[in-house]
């Protein structure tokens, strides 16, 4: 993981976690994705929740800044989430039935 300030970087490593947490295969393509949750979110690219900075993780937790991206931030702010975390953001999403 790059320190703070640094570029990260599409290494190996990084792209075949992304591609396993999203599909999604590069990291200009991870930017896009996240545009709606501005700079900050492209440090979560290729990590879990528990692995993402406080920066990226307030940025991906914002609720975007309302831009109609047909859900695709909301689908990689949830694909950041483990089996029961992903079951918490789904309830939270989705509200009170």
């Amino acid at each position: 993981m790059p320190a703070q300030g640094e570029a990260p970087e599409a290494d190996p490593e990084g792209i075949r976690r992304e591609r396993e947490l999203s599909g999604i295969c590069s990291l200009p393509c991870f930017a896009l994705a996240t545009y709606n949750y501005g700079p900050a979110a492209v440090w979560a690219y290729g990590l879990m929740l528990p692995e993402i900075d406080e920066d990226a993780l307030d940025a991906i937790e914002s609720g975007g800044s309302g831009v109609d991206d047909q859900g695709l931030s909301t689908y990689v702010r949830m694909t950041r989430y483990d089996g029961s975390g992903l079951l918490e953001f789904l309830s939270n999403a989705l509200g009170p039935r």
